[in-house]
């Protein structure tokens, strides 16, 4: 983690400033608005895929892609709109090479990948026992049809420990509710597997759900069919993330706003928010704190770009 700050280390600090039963709530508020304002301490990492096959999708700790390699040579990525526009990329079609570019394909996806074998079905395995018997709510298309029950859009699902198989086929998984408390926090303690099972008894693993998510929502990205082929590049796709705002519920969860005076100034914005007086000068103060932590881990390191008239960057060994 690139913070040491926990939910406790806050309200020990901080508890005394504003009210018992709003102070979850105004953490995670502070934590959604800073988190998605700007790139500060923590907020970018990595993710590495050896193979793709036409599309990845980002793990759920992670919003967005800021750049990406492929296997090591930078690439650009293009957003959706660009498929639309006169000189844009197009649509690639599917089974392809990769083209030099990766696709955004938007959001909203409930799986890291798609049944691979028409006719398939649904094969949930819970991490631990004591999660056995949680009712999910699950979204999809069976057969080219989208699922409905006598509640409307989709189906609930029991699901036991060690596994639950549903019989129901499913193109895709189009969305997940997760069991919730009446504050609406996570019910679940463990993660939950969900795999893809075929006609023949083949398991496709479609994804990994951590405890604290309660309605899955992933991003995908488009480069062609590649893969790893030696060991000295093992990635054929590298991204740097932009990380997501995971709300906090428990003590020991970390808040994403390592730098103390900050999440402050937050906090008292939020709380000021709340009760319609004007908290800008309190976003100026948490801003400028950011910014000068910033500056301080940044250290050094100033980004520098070979303007000269056909020099394609070659005074700098890292701009290609």
């Amino acid at each position: 983690m690139n913070t040491s700050t926990t939910v406790a280390t806050a309200r020990l600090l901080f508890g005394s400033l504003f009210n018992t039963t709003d102070f979850l709530n105004y953490i995670n508020q502070a934590q959604e608005r800073v988190t998605n304002s700007g790139l500060w301490k923590g907020s970018i990492g990595y993710a590495a895929f050896p193979v793709v096959n036409d599309y990845f999708t980002l793990p759920y700790a992670y919003l967005s892609i800021i750049g990406a390699q492929w296997f090591v040579m930078p690439v650009p990525v293009f957003g959706q709109m660009h498929d639309f526009i006169e000189g844009g990329p197009g649509q690639a079609p599917m089974g392809r090479p990769p083209r030099g570019i990766v696709e955004d394909l938007g959001d909203g996806y409930a799986t890291l990948c798609d049944p691979p074998t028409p006719g398939s079905t649904l094969k949930f395995v819970p991490d631990i026992l004591i999660d056995s018997g949680r009712v999910f709510r699950i979204y999809g298309i069976s057969n080219g049809v989208e699922i409905f029950d006598v509640n409307g859009a989709g189906m609930n699902i029991t699901v036991n420990y060690p596994s639950t198989s549903e019989a129901t086929v499913f193109d895709r998984v189009t969305g997940i509710q997760f069991p919730l408390n009446s504050d609406g926090s996570p019910v679940m303690i463990g993660g939950l597997t969900l795999y893809a099972v075929d006609p023949l008894g083949n398991q496709t693993k479609l994804s990994y759900y951590y405890p604290n998510e309660t309605t899955p929502s992933y991003r995908r990205y488009q480069i062609g069919v590649t893969s790893a082929s030696n060991t000295q590049v093992p990635n054929a796709v590298t991204v740097l993330v932009r990380r997501r705002f995971v709300p906090v519920f428990k003590e020991t969860d970390w808040i994403a706003i390592g730098n103390l005076g900050a999440l402050k100034f937050a906090m008292q914005a939020i709380d000021c928010e709340s009760t319609r007086s004007d908290a800008d000068a309190l976003w100026a103060k948490c801003y400028a704190t950011l910014n000068q932590e910033l500056h301080a881990v940044r250290g050094a390191v100033r980004p520098q770009v070979d303007t000269g008239l056909f020099s394609d960057c070659a005074g700098f060994d890292n701009i290609h």
